[in-house]
């Protein structure tokens, strides 16, 4: 609140994985998980998150001290990574293997969708004020540009129906690969743009690669719409970690007319 910042992302789950949130159309992670494999080969472990799931309804605690900040929370979701054959692995993943494109769920399949726009429903209902999907970190669940769009519909008109509800508009931001980042080709947002199917247009690197990609073409498309353009700046610790770099490419970024920045995952020192 003191950095004015005005959205803050609440990643919640990642598709296909136990989730992290109070749902009960997946399920949530409740006990011991790991994590990414360390520099010497060992795995970390912890019980932490299982404890604060059993305790706390986090999602809709996150959303009452957003509230309080003044801030605009969204919930996020990771576009899939079901972690097979670890504790992550989510109970839809072990129960139909068939719809994963090996460690993702498949987009293209009408079940996947359903279970996808239930998670986001659940989250709507719990009283999440915005939605946001993350395609960047794993972006192998989309096939096609066609495939993306035609959920994006789907999930446009989900926040509509809720919208028309509540009485106020449900945004919507997309994190995606952005031009010569790997697999942007299925990522058309020209026409999300064009069918006024997001809010916020936040295109992206992966994993502190192609840090300063260039933002015309997104420029040139959300320009006169109503659309946001929040290009992303990493705050991973082996991105822009010095403040001066990272300020550097914000800098650029609103000097080419972007309305705002995204900051991915800001947990390092910046």
């Amino acid at each position: 609140a003191e950095a004015q910042v005005q959205i803050v992302d609440l990643q919640v789950s990642r598709f296909g994985m136990k989730a992290v949130y109070e749902t009960r159309v997946g399920d949530q992670l409740l006990h011991r998980t790991q994590g990414d494999p360390l520099a010497d080969g060992t795995v970390p472990t912890t019980d932490n998150v299982g404890r604060m799931q059993q305790y706390t309804n986090t999602l809709d605690a996150e959303l009452r001290y957003a509230r309080a900040l003044g801030l605009r929370a969204h919930a996020n979701f990771g576009a899939t990574n079901c972690y097979p054959g670890t504790p992550l692995e989510g109970q839809i993943s072990r129960d139909h293997p068939e719809w994963r494109r090996d460690w993702v769920l498949r987009y293209e399949l009408p079940e996947v969708q359903e279970f996808i726009l239930s998670q986001f429903r659940e989250a709507l209902e719990i009283g999440a004020p915005g939605l946001s999907l993350d395609f960047c970190r794993y972006p192998e669940g989309i096939d096609t540009a066609e495939t993306c769009t035609a959920f994006l519909r789907r999930l446009r008109a989900l926040a509509d129906r809720f919208a028309q509800a509540r009485g106020i508009h449900v945004p919507i931001l997309i994190r995606f690969p952005a031009m010569g980042v790997r697999l942007s080709q299925n990522f058309d947002y020209a026409t999300w743009v064009q069918e006024g199917l997001v809010d916020y247009l936040c295109p992206s690197n992966i994993q502190g690669r192609h840090l300063h990609f260039d933002i015309t073409p997104y420029l040139e498309v959300t320009r006169g719409t109503n659309t946001k353009l929040l290009p992303v700046v990493d705050g991973l610790s082996w991105a822009l970690e010095m403040p001066g770099l990272f300020l550097w490419r914000v800098r650029q970024l609103y000097d080419a007319g972007a309305d705002g920045v995204y900051v991915y995952q800001a947990d390092a020192r910046v």
